[in-house]
């Protein structure tokens, strides 16, 4: 199971996360996202655990807590839905064939020409 915690505070690592998970049982893998800008944590992470009945119990113990000066909250992850499917091919609503934008001006449709 894999536990989501937010509003951590920003300068943990992977170890201290790990030195409060490891209390409850087997983790399996830690995820902190990194901003591509500032290059710091995101304030959230992901925590795997082995066992359900682990995660529960880490749950319980660590929602609501403060630390830094920060409430933590933890509950059960939500997996994103995934994205759904593009068709990238477009079609003309005459022929039904795929749209072919050759040499000539013509074809081409008029956010494309150089008339503006």
């Amino acid at each position: 199971m894999t536990v989501f915690l937010s509003m951590i505070p920003i300068k943990w690592k992977e170890k201290d996360i790990l030195a409060l998970a490891e209390v409850f049982g087997e983790v399996g893998e830690i995820k902190i996202p990194i901003d591509r800008i500032t290059r710091q944590s995101r304030g959230y992470a992901f925590v795997d655990f082995v066992n359900d009945a682990d995660a529960k119990a880490f749950i319980q113990s660590i929602h609501g807590t403060e630390y830094d000066e920060r409430r933590i909250v933890a509950e059960v992850s939500v997996p994103k839905p995934p994205k759904p499917a593009v068709n990238k091919t477009r079609s003309t609503p005459k022929s039904g064939k795929t749209a072919d934008w050759g040499k000539s001006k013509k074809q081409l449709p008029p956010w494309l020409r150089k008339e503006y």
